[in-house]
């Protein structure tokens, strides 16, 4: 019994050792020259997995164009990046809040914008 557990304590300290590697390189990243920071990448992926899905779903939809979905993506993202921006200018602050900027920021732009485009929009919930 004593030799399991110091087996599993072995084992485990090799685990621990080894996320920490990862971590370590995962910050050593560049690209283009540049430091490419894990969340940034995570972010950056997240958001090709959105246009690529988003690409799928226009595809099969004939109500909306990608090119018209697309226009409205890049017109939020700009609108959160000019928010986020004055917000940091005039209060200082930087962080983030998902639900907080996907509820004020995020959704009554896309929405906006969606109708300015002339994006079918769904009038009722699904």
């Amino acid at each position: 019994m004593n030799k399991l557990l110091q087996s599993n304590f072995t084992n485990l300290d090799f685990e621990i050792g080894t996320l920490t590697k990862l971590v370590h390189r995962s910050h050593k990243i560049c690209f283009l020259g540049y430091a490419y920071h894990p969340y940034h990448i995570a972010m950056d992926v997240g958001t090709l997995t959105l246009l690529a899905f988003s690409y799928w779903w226009v595809y099969r939809q004939p109500q909306i164009s990608f090119l018209a979905f697309f226009g409205a993506f890049l017109s939020m993202q700009a609108a959160y990046f000019t928010i986020r921006f004055l917000k940091q200018r005039i209060w200082g602050v930087t962080e983030r809040s998902f639900i907080q900027d996907s509820i004020l920021i995020l959704l009554p732009t896309y929405k906006l914008v969606s109708l300015v485009f002339g994006n079918a929009m769904p009038t009722q919930g699904m």
